[in-house]
């Protein structure tokens, strides 16, 4: 049983570290329309974010060529 009222249960869920951490790879696929950010690890953390699930990603991006630049920002959508 909490003791904190509904409204302060909300705001101290709110206020803990992320529900989700996952690990693994970011990397690009290549398809005939062109490339595309992916991996399996990389696609569930966005989904989770894009439900409103606090998530945390630990991998690891490189930065000698484009594959990385776009891994980034297809994570900041």
């Amino acid at each position: 049983m909490n003791a904190l009222p509904p409204n302060q249960q909300s705001r101290a869920r709110s206020q803990r570290a992320p529900a989700a951490v996952v690990f693994g790879e970011a990397l690009v696929d290549r398809f005939t329309h062109g490339p595309v950010a992916g991996g399996a690890p990389f696609n569930l953390t966005r989904s989770l974010a894009a439900l409103g699930v606090a998530t945390t990603m630990i991998t690891r991006i490189g930065q000698a060529d484009d594959d990385g630049a776009r891994v980034l920002a297809s994570a900041h959508r």
